[in-house]
């Protein structure tokens, strides 16, 4: 069962690749995602239990620390932020609102995602980490405009030390439903 995740984000995609490998030998963890982003950088995203995630993270940042720009665990993960992540989406009723979030930095987004689905009865429309956003991820998510405007207060609270990482926080209500049918 998935329960905890563990990120990393390097500057360079060659020790990307090389920390991956190791992240997967150095523990029982299952691998979400291992890819370069824009521009130029590289991603890991695993997920286990707690343990078996903290030694794969470990694993990955002594053999390319010179290159890390984030390391990231988070236990008790929100199933469906994983979900959104790995392509699998949920049938959307009604759109009332959007909450949209955008941030500079994968590890960010991610926090904040988890954030903002922890706090509010939110659904999640789409999550973009990294790619055809110049490296930048976007979380975007729909409920009522209460349960929005409280997923983006809590992910901006989450996100407190690393403020300067969020790029855009929006709340739209009453969303046109050919604009959200592209957003998805």
């Amino acid at each position: 069962m998935i329960d905890t995740i563990g990120l990393l984000e390097f500057k360079r995609i060659s020790s990307g690749i090389e920390a991956s490998n190791q992240m997967i030998k150095a523990a029982d963890v299952e691998l979400i995602s291992a890819r370069y982003i824009c521009p130029g950088k590289y991603i890991v995203l695993i997920s286990g239990d707690l343990s078996a995630v903290k030694s794969s993270v470990k694993a990955g940042v002594e053999v390319a620390k010179k290159d890390l720009m984030k390391e990231l665990v988070i236990p008790k993960i929100n199933k469906s932020l994983i979900d959104i992540i790995q392509g699998k989406n949920n049938e959307i009723g009604e759109i009332k609102a959007l909450g949209i979030l955008e941030y500079s930095s994968i590890a960010s987004g991610i926090i904040a995602a988890d954030a903002a689905v922890k706090a509010s009865e939110i659904e999640f429309l789409k999550i973009v980490l990294g790619m055809r956003t110049a490296g930048k991820s976007l979380i975007i998510f729909t409920g009522s405009i209460e349960a929005c405007q409280q997923g983006l207060n809590a992910a901006e609270l989450a996100n407190k030390d690393n403020e300067k990482y969020l790029l855009g926080k929006k709340l739209i209500s009453s969303p046109e439903k050919k604009l959200v049918e592209k957003l998805i």
